[in-house]
This record gives C-alpha cells, sequence and structure tokens, in this order.
C-alpha cells in the first residue's frame, strides 16, 4: 500500500494534518509506504500522524520517506501498540524539510511482540532534524532492535533521543540500541542521547551513540590504491548510509533512498557511474 502527501507551492504557505490509522487483524501481513515531498518556495507545514494497532500474530513492514522541500516544516508521530507474536518493522528516513521532527512510541502488550526500528537522517546547510523513539516492554519474552544512522553537512544540525522501558514484569526480554553519526563538516552538530529505563533483573539490554569524522585508516587505505581523495570520501559517506539501505526489503524505496543519499552528499558525481544509484 502507497500513501504519497504531495506539497505544491501556492501564493501562501499552507498547513496540512494528515492522519493514517491501521489496524492489522490477527495472522495478516502489510507492507505500507508513507512519501511525503514537495516542491517549490513555500514553507510549508506538515503535522502528521500515524496510528498503528496490531493484533496477534500479525506483521506490518512501515515505510516513511520524508522529502520535503528545503523551506518546508515536518512533524511526525507514530504511535504503535504491538501485540501477542505480533512483528513490527519501521523504517524512517528523513532527506528533506528546513526542520523535522518525528516521535515514535511503541508499546509491547504481550509476549512474542516485537519491533524493528531502522533510521537514515542526511542534515546539510542550516537545517535541523529532530528523531525522538520510545519502546515500552510491558510484558516478557519481547524484543526490540533499533539501529539509527544520521549524516550532518554545513552548518546543519540532528538530535537523536532513543529510550526503551523494561518495565517490572518484562522478564527475559532484548532490547539494543544503536545511533552512529557522521560528520561532514566542522560546523556540523548531533546530540544523542540514547537511554536505558531497566525495573525488570533478567534482560539483555544494550544501547551506544558514537558521533566522528571519516574513518582517518579506511581514507589512507582507499588514497593507497589510487583513488583520489574527494571520490574516497564519497565512497566512504555512501557506504555508511548504505548500512541502513541495506536493511531495507522494499527495492524501489532502496533504490530511491540511494539515489538521494548519492545526490546530497558532497561529490555526488562521482557516484553516478555506479549501477545501483544510477537506476
Amino acid at each position: 500500500l502507497y500513501l504519497q502527501f504531495y506539497f505544491t507551492s501556492g501564493p501562501e504557505p499552507v498547513a496540512a494534518q494528515p492522519r493514517v490509522l491501521l489496524r492489522a487483524a490477527p495472522n495478516s501481513r502489510l507492507t505500507i509506504v508513507e512519501h511525503f515531498i514537495g516542491e517549490g518556495p513555500a514553507k510549508n507545514l506538515t503535522n502528521a500522524v500515524t496510528e498503528i494497532d496490531l493484533d496477534e500474530g500479525s506483521h506490518l513492514e512501515h515505510y516513511r520517506l520524508q522529502e520535503e522541500a528545503p523551506a518546508c516544516f515536518h512533524v511526525g508521530g507514530l504511535y504503535a501498540h504491538v501485540g501477542r507474536d505480533a512483528t513490527l518493522v519501521n523504517h524512517n528516513l528523513q532527506l528533506g524539510a528546513a526542520m523535522g521532527r518525528m516521535d515514535i512510541d511503541v508499546a509491547l502488550r504481550q509476549p512474542g511482540a516485537a519491533v524493528t526500528l531502522n533510521g537514515l537522517y542526511f542534515v546539510d546547510g542550516r537545517r535541523h532534524i529532530d528523531n525522538h523513539t520510545r519502546v515500552d516492554h510491558f510484558a516478557p519474552h519481547t524484543m526490540s532492535e533499533e539501529n539509527y544512522r544520521g549524516i550532518v553537512d554545513g552548518r546543519g544540525r540532528a538530535v537523536f533521543n532513543g529510550k526503551a522501558v523494561v518495565h517490572q514484569d518484562a522478564q527475559k526480554i532484548e532490547a539494543h540500541q544503536s545511533n552512529r553519526n557522521l560528520l561532514l563538516s566542522e560546523k556540523a552538530e548531533v546530540d544523542t542521547k540514547p537511554e536505558l529505563e531497566i525495573y525488570a533483573d533478567d534482560v539483555k539490554c544494550s544501547h551506544g551513540a558514537t558521533v566522528g569524522q571519516l574513518d582517518a585508516d579506511a581514507l589512507f587505505y582507499l588514497r593507497s590504491r589510487g583513488i583520489d581523495r574527494p571520490v574516497a570520501q564519497a565512497l566512504l559517506t555512501f557506504a555508511f548510509a548504505e548500512t541502513v539501505a541495506s536493511r531495507i526489503g522494499l527495492a524501489p524505496i532502496r533504490r530511491r533512498l540511494e539515489t538521494g543519499v548519492a545526490q546530497a552528499i558532497p561529490q555526488a558525481n562521482l557516484l553516478s557511474e555506479t549501477p545501483e544509484i544510477a537506476t
């Protein structure tokens, strides 16, 4: 199921308040794409909410691709309840908007409930992107995995706050969280805060965050093989983003994301000969 929210530029800025409600029946399967896209200089506002209720044994793969115009503002919220043996896989991909914020709140209500959160954001110029996630483990034998990566260039700024809460009766759960960020300029800024709040004693939990520049050893290795520095930097940046892109099972979305990242990073033209990117 593909939902497109498209903004054009009019004489006056406009605000849109879309709401999507998904209720999955027992043992059902669905893949859905929410695509936010726009053009023109208008400072439009999108305020979007998605609510998800997954019944027993259901599986939902949810893609959210934000490619708003550079002057737009985007605020989004995703609120999900995951039932017994149900699975939610969310891909939160943010490439546009002057200022964007995404809040994700997932409640794992019954044993066997699982959620995977994949995220990728690119920020350049003076743009700003916020990501705030929260996963509540209310039941035992539940699982959450979160992998977010960000690329920040120019004077851009990114904020990530991810929180996993393990409630008192949620024994034998797993909760893993990772946020890695790549800074491409001296003026770029990232504020990251992964959190674990644990009230049970039989759990497997981990979290971590990194903020840094391109790996000097990897850059030296490529240059020692005769690759010019700009090409090497573009290749390493693309490879950093590809870790998240490779998790996307829907081929058209994966290709669009790879193309968008390749066009956004510096020296993008150097990657144009890569067949998968040019597709």
